[in-house]
């Protein structure tokens, strides 16, 4: 969907949104089923499969990062100014393209960061249950899924009115995307993952 919407609105080209899209599905068909092992730590799975689903699971997070980055130059087109005139150029989905940018930081923070630091066995022995699994959850939840739900939503709202009456829509867009990313942020990094982190210290010390 991400790479669709990139193409649609003219951020990347065919070609790479067809190759990160093809890139997905062999990973996802070829590695899905081993990918989600890491759910299974207490169901007897053997040192190798747990060995490949902490890294096939990472991997899942590579194409929607490069696609991410192969957009990440279309910034340089929101703040651009006008040859002819001097001001700044109207870009019609900048909110869109800010939600799908949004997606892509969250995939590689929510799922790829705090995904890969609980996927590694040694330490989902000692981690599971605690709130460093809630905070893997919810980053990549409401980061990928969340954002680009509201990435769509704002491209329909976009489309269906006019530029008089965008204006007055714009500012609350502008305040809802701030403000449920730093929001996101804040629960992260003032509640889950510091309290995740305490709780896994207190498994190493003292047992689960």
């Amino acid at each position: 969907m991400v790479a669709l919407m990139f193409y649609q609105l003219g951020l990347t080209q065919r070609n790479v949104a067809l190759r990160v899209i093809y890139l997905d599905a062999i990973l996802y068909f070829a590695g899905g089923v081993i990918g989600t092992g890491h759910h299974w730590y207490f169901t007897g799975q053997s040192s190798v499969n747990m060995a490949l689903s902490a890294m096939v699971s990472v991997l899942e997070v590579v194409p929607l990062t490069l696609l991410t980055l192969d957009a990440w130059d279309f910034v340089r087109t929101t703040r651009a100014d006008c040859d002819v005139c001097g001001k700044s150029v109207a870009i019609p989905h900048k909110w869109t393209f800010y939600f799908l940018m949004a997606v892509g930081f969250w995939n590689f923070v929510g799922a790829g960061i705090f995904g890969f630091l609980i996927n590694l066995p040694i330490v989902s022995y000692y981690e599971a249950g605690t709130q460093l699994t809630p905070n893997h959850g919810h980053a990549a939840m409401m980061g990928v899924f969340g954002m680009l739900a509201l990435a769509l939503m704002v491209f329909v709202l976009r489309q269906t009115s006019t530029d008089t009456r965008w204006v007055d829509i714009e500012k609350y867009v502008k305040v809802g995307f701030w403000g449920i990313n730093v929001g996101l942020a804040l629960m992260l990094m003032m509640s889950l993952f510091p309290s995740g982190v305490l709780q896994v210290w207190d498994v190493v010390q003292h047992g689960y």
